[in-house]
């Protein structure tokens, strides 16, 4: 990959991503991860929560898809997955961003998230966001922390 990305076993967060292959997660450097939030996101925020009302991600309809929480206690993977297999039309191969907050981005194959998506909530559970690499930049999944799954877009 490049200098900006990180494998993620090779990181602090590697104890949540035991069960991902080597070379499967990365994590983006500090100013990589911050400039993709400002970018992607809104700048001037650190995290969902600070979102204005103007920012994209609040504007934009949202649709409920799912709920992430019972199917995370118990170990239940494969119902996520098929929701948001459902919910999205995103190719396997492209690569997505988990953006936990400002300066705590992942970078994953779509198929690799879908899979690990627990792995992935384990490290933040409080809203996190999913986009798509090269997307139209209005579509978006958010795990909110009273267990839904939202569609944004």
């Amino acid at each position: 990959m490049c200098e900006e990305l990180t494998c993620v076993q090779d990181t602090g967060y590697g104890e949540y991503f035991e069960n991902a292959g080597k070379n499967t997660v990365y994590l983006l450097d500090d100013s990589m991860a911050e400039s993709a939030w400002n970018h992607e996101i809104h700048g001037g925020t650190y995290s969902y929560f600070d979102l204005p009302d103007d920012c994209w991600i609040i504007a934009n309809e949202s649709v409920p898809i799912g709920r992430w929480m019972e199917a995370y206690n118990n170990d239940d993977n494969p119902v996520v997955e098929k929701l948001l297999r459902t919910a999205v039309d995103w190719s396997d191969d492209i690569f997505i961003k988990f953006f936990a907050k400002k300066k705590s981005v992942f970078r994953v194959r779509w198929k690799d998230f879908l899979h690990y998506w627990d792995e992935f909530i384990a490290v933040e559970d409080d809203c996190p966001i999913v986009i798509p690499e090269n997307g139209s930049g209005n579509e978006a999944i958010l795990f909110r922390p009273i267990g839904d799954i939202v569609k944004i877009g």
